[in-house]
């Protein structure tokens, strides 16, 4: 078992003073802050699967609110947003990669208004920058769609690699 304390003990053996949520980790702060407490390590961020492509800003919102708690309660000021809406099949992973969607299946305007939005009451709420993660099968994939995401997204936007 990865947890209770084996991989932040790794991770700080390795030499890192922050690691970033994992699958495996407890998502409650009272059990996940003692065990990176005692390898001395911070919570640097945590990968959201977001769905801004397919829903509102106020149900992503919504559905983000725990693990932005979470976040902020352990002292992470990041958290990495991979869009997961509009991937292809029930099971996208599965999927041949030639079925990745086009960023031109959404109106980049629209898409980044709600993301900006999004980023700034993220911001606002739990004091989280957003850090957009561009992925095989999603979106934004390839570095030309990147250059046209980013140049409409604002500066509570980033961009994580």
């Amino acid at each position: 078992m990865i947890f209770p304390g084996y991989l932040p003990a790794r991770a700080r053996e390795a030499g890192y003073q922050g690691i970033e949520l994992g699958r495996k980790f407890p998502r409650q702060a009272s059990t996940l802050g003692p065990l990176l407490a005692a390898a001395d390590l911070r919570l640097a961020s945590g990968w959201y699967s977001g769905m801004l492509a397919d829903r509102s800003v106020e149900a992503e919102l919504e559905a983000v609110r725990e693990h932005a708690q979470l976040l902020r309660q352990l002292g992470a000021k990041v958290m990495v947003y991979g869009e997961c809406g509009q991937l292809p099949g029930e099971t996208p992973l599965d999927e041949p990669i030639s079925l990745s969607p086009p960023l031109s299946r959404v109106s980049l305007a629209a898409y980044c208004h709600k993301l900006n939005t999004f980023a700034d009451l993220l911001l606002r709420d739990y004091d989280l920058q957003l850090a957009y993660h561009h992925h095989l099968m999603m979106l934004v994939e390839h570095d030309e769609e990147l250059e046209r995401f980013l140049s409409h997204t604002h500066d509570n936007v980033g961009a994580g690699v």
